[in-house]
């Protein structure tokens, strides 16, 4: 059950698989990032991302903050990357050059450093990138007798309408779906990072409710999510009815007994993304100034709480 597009967080181990090979540890299965061991204040994280559009920029780009978010996450800031970079053997010279001036491009507005790289010939270009950020010294950590309010930050379905990018339905959207791709999320964090506790983090392979799950479980705590008030791009619905579930929102379903749900519910709920929408956990009475402060193109909206009963199970409301 292979996607066409990506392979990377859209095609990742099941759930079940992975959450057993880490012998049933919701913690490292939860990890957006780790410390180094030479130097714990130093945080990395890895990422690979198959070539999903003919625009090397915006590969580069969007690959890069769809890593690079476990390191805003995190409340750090990137510093150094590695990379290992595959070319179609197709490529020749003169857009394999062009290739690396647009990392280099890239890098020098990040204000990045290349600390390596790798590169080779493959069926199927790719981006790998392990990203080291400097961590914050004031990380909050949540308090087990007080709830937070759960925040999203940018559309669900952006991946899923990529996937299906060349029909001719999107025609009109496809600038917007590039944009949406492209956004840095990691800025927005930044700023307001004092505000944010520790389970926040980025939705990438398993979805919004795996995701969700598996931090209800980590910490045994009650999560309420309201369906009806996650953000997602309207076209979705449009395209879901001519394509269906995309190949990870039915691989992620079978590991929740979830039933009634409509298909729209269904890819909301467990579709991968890329570069993909944000959950932050912050508390209720910093709710409203943080959804004002953020910029409207990110869609902030408080879908659901983390409350301070010990269940460790997810309640939707639909």
């Amino acid at each position: 059950m292979i996607d066409p597009v990506f392979y990377g967080c859209e095609n990742k181990l099941n759930y079940e698989t992975l959450l057993n090979a880490l012998d049933k540890s919701y913690v490292l299965l939860s990890n957006d990032s780790g410390k180094l061991k030479i130097d714990n204040s130093i945080l990395g994280t890895t990422d690979t991302v198959y070539k999903f559009c003919e625009d090397d920029y915006l590969f580069i780009e969007s690959s890069y903050f769809h890593c690079a978010n476990d390191i805003f996450i995190s409340k750090a800031v990137p510093v150094d990357v590695f990379l290992n970079i595959s070319f179609s053997i197709n490529y020749d010279i003169k857009r394999v050059n062009n290739f690396f001036k647009k990392i280099k491009v890239f890098l020098k507005n990040q204000n990045i450093n290349l600390v390596n790289a790798h590169s080779y010939i493959s069926e199927i270009p790719s981006i790998s990138w392990t990203i080291l950020g400097e961590k914050s010294d004031n990380v909050p950590i949540i308090d087990p007798s007080q709830e937070y309010d759960i925040l999203q930050i940018k559309q669900i379905g952006t991946a899923y309408l990529l996937q299906n990018i060349n029909n001719f339905e999107l025609a009109e959207q496809r600038e917007s779906i590039y944009k949406e791709l492209s956004l840095n999320v990691g800025k927005e964090i930044l700023k307001i990072k004092e505000k944010i506790y520790e389970p926040s983090t980025d939705i990438t392979g398993f979805g919004l409710y795996l995701t969700l799950n598996t931090i209800a479980k980590k910490l045994n705590r009650q999560i309420f999510l309201d369906i009806n008030k996650i953000s997602y791009n309207p076209v979705l619905e449009k395209i879901l009815h001519l394509h269906g579930l995309s190949c990870s929102a039915r691989q992620n379903k079978r590991f929740v007994g979830l039933d009634n749900l409509n298909e729209l519910y269904e890819q909301i709920l467990f579709g991968s993304e890329i570069n993909g929408s944000i959950v932050l956990f912050i508390e209720p009475h910093d709710t409203n100034r943080i959804i004002d402060t953020l910029p409207s193109k990110f869609h902030p909206s408080k879908i659901g709480k983390l409350t301070n009963i010990n269940d460790s199970n997810i309640l939707l409301e639909k």
